[in-house]
């Protein structure tokens, strides 16, 4: 289409659509001529100046859609500076695979004995283990007791040593002169 037979629009004021209203609502039967006129040219001055300043509609439609896109662009960075104060998002998929993992192995250790044999054979020798050390434990008791009465009856039997008689000056005829 050429310019001059595209289709133009413009932007007009609130106040100049309520004068071109106005001129629409007009009630020509009660109206004076001169009232009538004067409307009139009101409404073609108004008409005049936006006709200046129409533009082809699709500049218009462009114009119109403008907003729409600064708006969006506007939420856009809302949008994105909101999420720039939020906690971060971590993936913990990985770290869970490492956990179960783990758990699974600590799972599968517990169903089996940690040295070989059942856990029936390692329980029948702690038990074993504790019986014997209470055993040994009376025996040295025992042991300690008896060696203390044989020390005792040792003392009680034994012979007091022979003294030797103090020596008063005398001589005794199996001693050797010095």
């Amino acid at each position: 289409m050429s310019s001059s037979t595209e289709p133009r629009a413009a932007l007009v004021s609130v106040e100049d659509q309520g004068t071109i209203m106005a001129l629409i609502d007009v009630d020509k039967d009660n109206t004076g001529h001169e009232q009538l006129r004067e409307a009139f040219a009101q409404t073609q001055e108004v008409l005049m100046r936006v006709a200046q300043y129409s533009q082809p509609i699709r500049e218009v439609q462009m114009i119109c859609e403008h907003p729409r896109q600064i708006i969006d662009l506007q939420r856009q960075i809302t949008d994105l500076q909101t999420k720039q104060f939020l906690p971060p998002q971590c993936d913990h998929t990985g770290l869970e695979q490492e956990i179960q993992t783990l758990r699974n192995e600590r799972d599968e250790a517990l169903r089996r004995p940690a040295a070989p044999g059942t856990n029936e054979d390692l329980q029948q020798e702690l038990d074993d283990m504790t019986r014997d050390a209470r055993q040994s434990g009376e025996e040295v008791r025992n042991l300690r007791t008896q060696l203390a009465n044989a020390l005792t009856l040792a003392a009680r039997a034994a012979p007091a040593a022979p003294q030797a008689p103090e020596d008063k000056g005398q001589k005794f005829p199996d001693s050797p002169d010095f």
